[in-house]
């Protein structure tokens, strides 16, 4: 389990989920992802940015999509079972100097205070995280994520969604 992986750890600020699977009024099915949020000690961001091994216990890696900007680093991974887990790791400096635009989430680990008093005036659904320099690589990763993701819409039936993913390719 995720928790386990982040359990004893001194570095881990806080852990916690967001997106559909915090929202107990949202049904859960098997297209469903992971969204999650990382706090670590600014100098212990190297060990989940952008490394990835840390995943590694999770299962085999398929795809991965990685960017970032001045408050955060995203890891975007698709197992080989088609499970999908996005994670958003920050440092503490960022998010205690941050307004808030980080959406609002279930603490699973507090071991910060601080940290956690200030993930809990964060009310806002949604964020926007954007990278558009691209190489060859990272645009391949990305049209594979992107396939995958209108796939899921698609089995899902948010066929709107899942046009819109397509056209997007």
């Amino acid at each position: 389990s995720l928790k386990k992986i982040f359990d004893n750890k001194p570095v881990v600020l806080s852990f916690s989920i967001f997106g559909s699977l915090s929202d107990d009024t949202i049904e859960k099915d098997r297209w469903s992802d992971i969204d999650a949020m990382l706090v670590v000690d600014d100098a212990a961001l190297v060990k989940y940015y952008p490394n990835i091994e840390w995943l590694n216990s999770l299962g085999t890696i398929l795809i991965v999509n990685q960017s970032k900007n001045e408050q955060s680093c995203t890891t975007k991974v698709i197992f080989e079972d088609f499970r999908k887990i996005d994670f958003v790791v920050a440092t503490k400096s960022a998010i205690i100097s941050s307004k808030s635009f980080w959406p609002k989430q279930k603490i699973v680990i507090s071991n910060s205070d601080s940290v956690a008093k200030k993930l809990e005036t964060f009310t806002n659904d949604t964020f926007e995280i954007s990278d558009k320099n691209y190489n060859l690589d990272k645009f391949s990763e990305d049209f594979w994520f992107k396939f995958f993701v209108a796939t899921t819409k698609l089995m899902r039936n948010d066929l709107l969604i899942s046009l819109h993913l397509c056209l997007d390719l």
